[in-house]
């Protein structure tokens, strides 16, 4: 279970930067626009979705090893001391 929430999440977090890329993209240098940044939004959204895609891996994963160590904590042999 913990191993499949942790690959949707490695998923989605590499779809965000194409995301951000895509929603950037559509908000750049619209038709009549006279901007001498033209790019600056795909830039910077495409930045906004590296670090909420690295956000969102390093979250869950952190999650994911916590959770394991804590259910192979519950389920090992007591040690006898």
């Amino acid at each position: 279970m913990l191993l499949r929430v942790w690959l949707i999440s490695l998923a989605i977090s590499c779809l965000m930067p194409v995301a951000g890329d895509l929603l950037g993209k559509a908000g750049d240098c619209k038709p009549g626009q006279v901007d001498g940044q033209c790019g600056m939004s795909t830039f910077i959204m495409l930045e906004y979705g590296i670090a909420i895609g690295l956000l969102i891996m390093f979250a869950v994963s952190a999650y994911v090893i916590i959770a394991t160590l804590r259910h192979r904590r519950q389920h090992s042999p007591p040690d006898g001391h």
